[in-house]
């Protein structure tokens, strides 16, 4: 999985990771700052899927992007341009 993202402006953001446990808990970071659902980006649980998605790039959504399940992490560094 490329961990590099590289999205233009106005293009969707779609970051994933992929757990062995279906019920387990995943909270989403940007840059150490825990993100929360809100109109424009959403995280969404389907089976052992997590997946957050920011429907629009702006500027403003490069940085270092974090999902963490406890027992493991997955940083993905998203530029966008």
């Amino acid at each position: 999985m490329d961990r590099n993202k590289f999205v233009e402006v106005g293009n969707p953001i779609v970051l994933y990771c992929e757990l062995s446990d279906p019920e387990a808990q995943v909270r989403w970071y940007k840059n150490g700052i825990e993100l929360h659902s809100v109109e424009g980006l959403h995280i969404q649980s389907e089976g052992t899927m997590r997946r957050i998605v920011i429907q629009s790039a702006e500027f403003s959504h490069s940085g270092v992007y974090t999902c963490d399940a406890i027992d493991d992490v997955i940083r993905f560094n998203v530029e966008v341009e």
